[in-house]
């Protein structure tokens, strides 16, 4: 399966989770007919969009797989569910400095509420339609950044039910309840029912 992303740290969470089930994730550097991709466009309005823009995009150029593709966005209560679709491109910089400004932008708000969103889609063949899987997780924007792994917004994130950001979980933790975990999943198990 190819997935359509240029984001190593999107990959290795997808080569982690399907690799379970037999499936085998390519990137778009795997192959010698889609290494040349490197902007995919994502001007979509919602992450749906977003998702099957790119799957679109990589799909008209390599349509000998199935293709999956995939976005995700961070959604805050008290942002009017900013940075949302934006999240990478809602500050210029670097995750770092996209966490800083999340946190100038909520400091002294007592709603800390939040959502990561995932809309990953997949498409198996000509004959096949696009189809949609969302994983969502509800939680809390940390004080401060704590913790090393992940990417992103993890260093601030709180899932419900947890004390420790996804960045101080360890992998396999965030990879059974992250949102693109759960959209991943939601996957497989399409997959393994066509078995």
């Amino acid at each position: 399966m190819l997935f359509a992303t240029n984001n190593h740290h999107k990959l290795e969470e997808a080569r982690s989770i399907l690799a379970a089930v037999g499936v085998d994730v390519l990137s778009l550097s795997d192959l010698e007919e889609t290494k040349h991709i490197s902007d995919i466009p994502e001007t979509g309005s919602t992450f749906e969009g977003n998702a099957q823009q790119k799957l679109d995009f990589v799909w008209q150029q390599y349509a000998k797989l199935p293709v999956m593709a995939d976005d995700s966005g961070l959604e805050v209560t008290a942002l009017d569910n900013q940075p949302g679709v934006r999240s990478k491109r809602w500050v210029a910089g670097s995750d770092n400095d996209r966490v800083a400004y999340l946190l100038q932008k909520i400091e002294g708000n007592s709603d800390r509420t939040a959502q990561f969103v995932t809309s990953l889609c997949y498409r198996e063949s000509e004959e096949q339609s696009v189809l949609f899987f969302t994983g969502v997780v509800k939680g809390i924007i940390a004080e401060k950044p704590r913790g090393k792994n992940g990417f992103g917004y993890d260093p601030v994130f709180i899932p419900h039910g947890y004390n420790n950001t996804f960045a101080e979980l360890s992998q396999s933790s965030k990879n059974t309840l992250s949102h693109r975990a759960l959209a991943f999943h939601a996957l497989v198990k399409h997959l393994t029912k066509e078995v």
